[in-house]
């Protein structure tokens, strides 16, 4: 199994030659959603590692991500939504930070009904034993009155990480889908010349974290029922 430390695609600066916040649908849509994520969730152009897109890297268009296919799949199951994706990648690499929170006031000031966690792999190595607590901190500020969490693991296995999201997920009795890859075809490899992006999810493994989602969201939340 390929090691999250092979991804060599840098945390610092994914957005830098893009707005960090984008949005998917209608402003008036009775169902707000939050995704907080990374480059999975979106990454800007860098032509110094030949990515050229500016959606969830290594798919092979923006309509074949996690993000868009996850809006699709909400929209074919008659749920009206308003999606507002925050690339988050700073907070993995800052959450340490006293002022990390004012990162985030529009995304509180969002009041989403639902928030999709879909962060972890940027998480430097003295950093993980403190990351459980800094990720309660977060889902404290970003929902103190509203919100559902929909919390995820990462998609490479990363032990120390993953266990913080899933048993802070089993403190606030919410739902934690299991996105780590179970095959190499969910990763892009041989597309990109550049092994970090390579690593990245492929258009099935995009499929596969947009259809896990959309479960996890339908089984917990009716959402689409």
């Amino acid at each position: 199994m390929i090691n999250i430390n092979q991804n060599t695609v840098s945390a610092e600066n994914q957005m830098i030659n893009s707005s960090e916040i984008s949005f998917l649908g209608d402003p008036n849509a009775p169902v707000k959603i939050l995704i907080l994520g990374n480059s999975i969730t979106r990454h800007g152009p860098n032509e110094e590692i030949g990515w050229h897109g500016d959606w969830g890297m290594a798919a092979s268009a923006p309509e074949k991500d996690y993000v868009h296919l996850l809006y699709q799949k909400l929209g074919q199951a008659g749920k009206n939504v308003y999606m507002r994706i925050r690339q988050s990648a700073y907070w993995e690499r800052h959450f340490r930070e006293d002022d990390v929170f004012s990162y985030f006031t529009e995304e509180r000031d969002f009041s989403a009904d639902f928030v999709i966690f879909r962060l972890g792999e940027n998480v430097p190595k003295d950093a993980k034993e403190q990351f459980g607590e800094h990720l309660v901190k977060l889902i404290d500020y970003l929902c103190p009155t509203h919100g559902r969490v929909l919390f995820t693991t990462c998609f490479w296995e990363n032990p120390i990480v993953d266990h913080a999201i899933v048993a802070f997920a089993k403190t606030r009795k919410e739902p934690c889908i299991d996105l780590r890859y179970t095959d190499e075809s969910m990763m892009a490899l041989g597309k990109f010349e550049h092994k970090g992006v390579s690593m990245h999810p492929s258009d099935s493994g995009m499929e596969m974290i947009a259809e896990k989602i959309f479960c996890g969201l339908s089984k917990n939340y009716l959402i689409g029922k």
